[in-house]
């Protein structure tokens, strides 16, 4: 199944950093994304408010760099949970499990080099790499057996 989230937005406030006794960091926040239509009746773009999660190194980078009105893009994937009150009364919520965020713009709109974070896999045993392979564009043409079907289309 895929899931997966790309989205981009100023943060609505500073993100909260929070470090548990087993030593587990995480951090909450929420960027306003602005929708790519306005309002029939106003005539004003509005914005939808993305709930973030990130954890770990991640989430520390993200609280140390990252500031009220900056913009942002993430990356990361859909989780729904849900709390059941002492009422009980059930409320789902929805949050962006973030797994890799880029700084785009500081506040006040000075321009800076883009910083990107990515989080690490549970259970990996080596880092990322840290620069793509290069891409092999150099193909030749195949020859497809006459059992194949459009063996004999040109391209």
């Amino acid at each position: 199944m895929l899931n997966t989230l790309i989205a981009e937005g100023r943060l609505v406030k500073d993100p909260t950093l929070k470090i548990t006794d087993n030593n587990f960091a995480y951090s909450r926040a929420t960027i306003a994304s602005k929708r790519g239509y306005k309002n029939r009746e106003t005539q004003e773009y509005e914005s939808d408010f993305i709930q973030l999660y990130l954890t770990k190194d991640n989430a520390k980078n993200f609280a140390k760099l990252c500031h009220q009105g900056d913009l942002i893009s993430i990356i990361g994937r859909l989780q729904t949970d849900r709390q059941v009150g002492k009422d009980g009364k059930v409320t789902y919520y929805t949050n962006v499990i973030v797994s890799e965020f880029t700084l785009l713009t500081k506040k006040k709109g000075a321009a800076i080099q883009p910083q990107t974070t990515k989080a690490t896999p549970h259970n990996s045993s080596y880092p990322f790499p840290s620069e793509e392979p290069p891409i092999d564009t150099n193909f030749e043409a195949m020859e497809l057996p006459p059992s194949m079907p459009f063996h004999d289309t040109e391209y």
